[in-house]
């Protein structure tokens, strides 16, 4: 898990990034800039090849749900792409799953995240937190 951590730290290293005393809490990170902080929870996405997607869990590993009341935002990592999903917490409330897609053309679906028509797409790799 520490070296999970450090990788988060190594890209938010513009930021003034705070790592937990205890592993297993509900915020990975804390990140500072400009007097601003961010609580974030950071996951990891895993590949299922009958529907060609990557799914992320938004749970504990406990099995637990978040309170996204104390989250600002999810970290979504998908290693096989080096792709980063930073998606505020707000915008996947309720949500036990999420399904992304990085690795396929951009095109209409009715529901491409199971997050209604939004495209999720547009927090690949956008690292613009204090906007």
């Amino acid at each position: 898990m520490l070296i999970f951590l450090q990788s988060w730290y190594e890209i938010f290293s513009s930021f003034n990034t705070l790592l937990p005393r205890i592993a297993g809490g509900t915020v990975d990170l804390l990140v500072e800039k400009k007097n601003i902080f961010f609580r974030i929870q950071t996951k990891i996405a895993y590949y299922v090849p009958n529907s060609d997607t990557f799914r992320v869990v938004l749970k504990r590993s406990s099995g637990l749900k978040y309170d996204f009341s104390l989250l600002d935002y999810f970290v979504l990592y998908i290693f096989e792409y080096d792709s980063i999903y930073i998606v505020p917490s707000n915008f996947l409330k309720n949500k036990i799953s999420i399904n992304l897609f990085p690795h396929r053309k951009k095109r209409k679906r009715s529901a491409p995240n199971n997050l209604g028509n939004y495209d999720l797409n547009n927090y690949l790799n956008n690292f613009n937190l204090t906007n």
